[in-house]
């Protein structure tokens, strides 16, 4: 299962396992992580806040993040979001998905009615939550 939440970067550590891959160990306000995935390492910075997706080991012993993205954008500052490589589907597969992730977009936009939101937001944790259910369905 995937779960999300929004963080402040402290320290990125790059390590190395048993097996010989690389990996990326990360610490923030909320506690440990690592992540897998070089997308997804490359494109977080220390200092800043991001809302992040990530899965929990079955031992429940580790987290790992495999989506980032950039919260607090400034002016002029490009969005950074990333998030790990997910199986081909096939275009029926993928025209499903794309309605499921328009269908989740509209729900969070009018769960958010009368507030400024960033739409581009919204609609990258549609398509994120659009993939955890790929994800999980291609298993």
């Amino acid at each position: 299962m995937t779960d999300t939440i929004i963080a402040i970067i402290k320290e990125v550590q790059e390590g190395l396992s048993a097996q010989g891959k690389t990996y990326w160990k990360v610490e923030t306000n909320i506690g440990k992580f690592s992540i897998w995935e070089k997308e997804v390492a490359e494109h977080i910075t220390k200092g800043r806040e991001y809302d992040l997706s990530y899965i929990t080991s079955k031992d429940g012993n580790f987290r790992n993040i495999v989506k980032a993205v950039l919260m607090n954008v400034q002016p002029g500052e490009n969005q950074k979001s990333s998030f790990a490589s997910l199986p081909a589907v096939t275009s029926k597969e993928a025209s499903f998905y794309a309605s499921y992730a328009k269908d989740i977009f509209i729900q969070l936009l009018a769960s958010h009615t009368g507030e400024q939101v960033d739409e581009n937001i919204l609609l990258d944790k549609a398509i994120m939550y659009a993939n955890i259910i790929k994800r999980e369905m291609s298993k």
